[in-house]
């Protein structure tokens, strides 16, 4: 198989695992609001951007780190164990960071009964090292496949653990931040049964590894695995860096924009009903960009990079302007209303931008172009603080929703004009016109089926039209890349027969 199609065949595969884990991460939300009510979910809520950013640093960040280490060094046993004690070090310094801290965060949090419920999330960082080393590894020799499995393994445990938990602790009725002590225990399980799994199959297999013959030193391989790890880990979570900058400032400023603080809370939570349909979309770049690696960093090939752009901008925007698109019906859906939906649909865009970020990130990378990057998502984020102090007080939730895109959108700039400039490579222009006529036409058509619809259904019969303009969406930009030829028809039924 072509080094193209490994990688392209890796992306699909990475794809549709990780909408099968988004899916099943979405599942228990149900059950756990329903059986523990508004606290118990919010005991939860209240944990799980730690839990989250475990997760998000176990399957893209750190194996990201791992898989560009051992792509450009031979695999060998030195290696392995050298990459091993890093991430140790590291995950030690991590739990022990959170775990004797613990009451500090939940001090900060105006809450002091999440104390330990943070202490069982530490010990999740403890099998970081391991989880995300066999993850790299599998990726760096391209079996995608494993990775993939071993995310469904580790989202199937935890769903299932923390609905028995639910129904065990409400009938039991035990103190609902025990909740949520067992559920971070429930995402720990799932992890260790995920290690396990990678585990079995690397035993299976780690005599190929060759015998040590790298000279390099080993404060050498720290120093550029580490800053690896920093500035891959840092694109992987930038979205969950953007909530956290809306949580700073977000308040205030609505209070600022004429709202009272409980009304403020209230618009809060409304723009925060964007994020989850943010992080379902950005499951095809962060799969592109995570199997792109071991290609480059082995061929060191333009034609594999100035591809993943490519379908990066195409189906990427088609996920923003199909996510915009239905958006009358998804917000009502979801959340039984039409509030927010215009600020929401702006925030779509982030798909879009955030997916070229993290590929422009990887390929930028893959030249030796690494710590550099960490000014330029500095710079990002002073936009969005900015933007924000802004544009929230005359706009409200929309000015944080276009905050948001303008500082997107200035790293989108800064890193595609770096790497156009250092690979010496030019714009496509004829492909990126055709691309956006392409989506453009699809969200006409989209648009106009849903003035077929009401949005005022109920949320049985919304489901149809939701399900249908998605349907006729992706058709429409599968069927107008086919016949605006943006990519090789070959490329795309070796794929397919490939992936069967």
């Amino acid at each position: 198989m072509s080094e193209t199609n490994k990688w392209m065949r890796g992306a699909i595969i990475l794809t549709i695992t990780g909408f099968i884990s988004r899916i099943l991460g979405m599942i228990y939300r149900v059950p756990l609001q329903n059986i523990a009510g508004d606290e118990g979910l919010y005991v939860y809520q209240q944990i799980y951007p730690l839990l989250s950013l475990a997760i998000i640093l176990s399957l893209y960040g750190i194996p990201s780190a791992v898989a560009q280490q051992f792509s450009e060094d031979q695999p060998s046993r030195q290696l392995f164990t050298r990459v091993f004690y890093l991430l140790t070090g590291l995950g030690i310094l991590s739990w022990l960071g959170i775990y004797l801290f613990a009451e500090t965060w939940a001090l900060l949090m105006g809450d002091l009964q999440l104390t330990k419920p943070i202490q069982m999330s530490s010990f999740m960082f403890l099998l970081l090292p391991m989880i995300s080393l066999l993850r790299g590894y599998f990726q760096s020799y391209e079996e995608t496949h494993l990775v993939g499995i071993s995310q469904v393994v580790e989202q199937f445990v935890r769903v299932i653990l923390i609905i028995g938990i639910t129904f065990y602790v409400v009938s039991t009725n035990r103190s609902l931040y025990e909740l949520g002590t067992l559920a971070a225990l429930a995402t720990i399980i799932g992890t260790f049964v995920a290690v396990i799994y990678l585990g079995i199959k690397f035993l299976l297999r780690k005599n190929s590894m060759e015998t040590p013959t790298s000279k390099i030193p080993f404060r050498q391989t720290a120093k550029w695995f580490f800053a690896g790890v920093f500035i891959y880990s840092l694109t992987y979570v930038l979205h969950l860096i953007f909530q956290a900058v809306d949580v700073m400032t977000m308040i205030p400023l609505l209070q600022e924009h004429g709202w009272s603080f409980e009304e403020s809370k209230v618009q809060k939570g409304i723009f925060d009903r964007g994020n989850p349909m943010i992080q379902l979309g950005l499951v095809f770049g962060s799969s592109l960009a995570f199997a792109l690696i071991p290609s480059l960093q082995s061929k060191r090939k333009q034609g594999e990079a100035v591809q993943a752009i490519q379908m990066t901008f195409l189906f990427s925007l088609a996920a923003s302007a199909g996510l915009i698109a239905i958006m009358p019906f998804l917000n009502p859906l979801f959340y039984l209303d039409q509030q927010g939906t215009t600020a929401i649909q702006w925030l779509m865009l982030l798909v879009f931008l955030l997916s070229l970020i993290i590929t422009f990130s990887v390929l930028l990378q893959s030249t030796g172009y690494k710590q550099q990057q960490f000014k330029w998502i500095v710079l990002m984020f002073a936009v969005k603080i900015a933007c924000n102090f802004w544009l929230i007080p005359i706009y409200g939730i929309l000015g944080a929703s276009i905050a948001s895109i303008l500082s997107a959108t200035t790293l989108v700039i800064i890193y595609g004009w770096i790497w156009l400039k250092r690979a010496g490579i030019h714009l496509d222009l004829l492909f990126y016109v055709k691309a956006m006529i392409t989506i453009g036409f699809m969200y006409v058509i989209v648009v106009l089926g849903a003035q077929l619809f009401s949005i005022h259904a109920t949320r049985l019969f919304l489901i149809v039209p939701t399900i249908l303009l998605s349907f006729i969406g992706v058709m429409m930009v599968l069927i107008m890349t086919w016949a605006m030829k943006l990519f090789p028809k070959s490329l795309l039924q070796n794929i397919l027969k490939r992936s069967r």
